[in-house]
């Protein structure tokens, strides 16, 4: 069962202290965070720390670059008892974290998006990875990554879904490739120069264009992971904004 919390936030425990004496800081600022030992860099990085303290043989010296995939095929070769899950780009209610789903849809609610940048994404509902998690760990086998993501979701159908769900009108205008490397270059510069959050950086522009379509057939065959249509996703979402009172009802 997937307890949600009073706050919609039950199910995060990656910034939960777990461990003393750490030096290097968590994302979040704070020391010895789960997510700096479970996490796929915490996972590297303690690897490399590892072979770094001592020169006893390992299976790890012969891997070269050492990230979180190399120390899951050396789990694999050892026959040890863990797997990886690899979700795409993280979105749904209870959100209070402020992810770039949440806020691009607060923004688009409050008349913040007049046009919008070409591309796609790939995000899963929080609830669909929380249960394709859990699966991992009842059915995942030793050594094997499991991608959890969902369908590629096109900017216009973006625009479609929020305006569905929420009653804005509709944004129909897609800026063309050209013009939005232009903003992105002229964006950046004012960032720069007023110490201010860009509208839209180099970053941003390569995770809409780059190829969204992951595979998830793997999870969903071996873990029975599912996905619900990302319409539901995002009227949920706008129904979670409404109730907090950050977009009109």
């Amino acid at each position: 069962k997937v307890i949600a919390g009073s706050h919609g936030a039950g199910g995060e425990i990656g910034h939960a202290h777990v461990i003393d004496g750490m030096q290097e800081a968590c994302n979040c600022g704070n020391h010895g965070c789960l997510e700096q030992v479970a996490s796929a860099t915490g996972i590297a990085r303690l690897a490399r720390e590892a072979l770094a303290a001592t020169d006893a043989p390992s299976v790890m010296r012969e891997k070269g670059n050492i990230s979180a995939k190399t120390v899951f095929d050396a789990v694999k070769e050892k026959g040890l008892k863990a797997c990886v899950v690899y979700p795409t780009g993280i979105c749904g209610p209870n959100d209070y974290a402020g992810g770039p789903v949440s806020t691009f849809i607060e923004q688009y609610c409050n008349g913040g998006n007049k046009v919008g940048f070409p591309g796609s994404f790939n995000s899963v509902d929080v609830r669909d990875l929380a249960a394709g998690t859990i699966a991992a760990v009842d059915k995942g086998r030793i050594g094997e990554g499991y991608i959890l993501g969902n369908d590629v979701v096109w900017m216009k159908d973006m625009f479609a879904y929020i305006s569905h769900a929420s009653g804005v009108k509709m944004t129909k205008i897609i800026l063309p490739m050209p013009l939005t490397r232009i903003i992105v270059k002229v964006s950046e510069t004012i960032g720069r120069l007023t110490n201010k959050a860009p509208l839209i950086t180099e970053l941003m522009l390569y995770n809409l264009v780059r190829n969204n379509a992951y595979d998830s057939s793997k999870a969903k065959k071996e873990l029975g992971y599912q996905t619900r249509p990302f319409a539901d996703t995002i009227y949920d979402e706008v129904e979670w904004l409404k109730e907090e009172h950050r977009v009109s009802a």
